[in-house]
C-alpha cells in the first residue's frame, strides 16, 4: 500500500497505523516507511509541513487498515475518510 501523508501532531498526540485481518475484531500495528525510513510504532512530527511518501506491506488476504490517534488533550477528534471518532 502506498500513500502520501502530511503529519503535523505533537509528540504527545501520536498516530498509529493498524491492520486487522479478522474484519476489525482485533487490530495490530502495521509497520510502514516514510520517505524510505521505517516507522515501527506510534508516529508524531510537528513543524515539517510537507507531503511525504509512505509505504506499508499488507498481509495477504482481505484486510482493513486504520489510523488511530492517542492524545493527551481532553477533547474529541472527529475526522473523515477512515478516521475513527475518539472521545475522552
Amino acid at each position: 500500500m502506498e500513500f502520501e501523508t502530511l503529519v503535523d501532531v505533537e509528540s504527545t498526540d501520536p498516530l498509529h497505523l493498524e491492520v486487522s485481518t479478522d474484519s476489525g475484531e482485533t487490530w495490530a500495528p502495521l509497520p510502514w516507511s516514510l520517505d524510505g525510513t521505517p516507522v515501527t510504532g506510534p508516529y508524531a512530527a510537528s513543524g515539517l509541513r510537507q507531503w511525504q511518501h509512505a509505504e506499508a506491506a499488507l498481509p495477504s488476504g482481505r484486510v482493513q487498515v486504520r489510523w488511530r490517534q492517542t492524545t493527551d488533550a481532553p477533547w474529541r477528534l472527529v475526522a473523515d475518510d477512515g478516521w475513527e471518532r475518539v472521545t475522552r
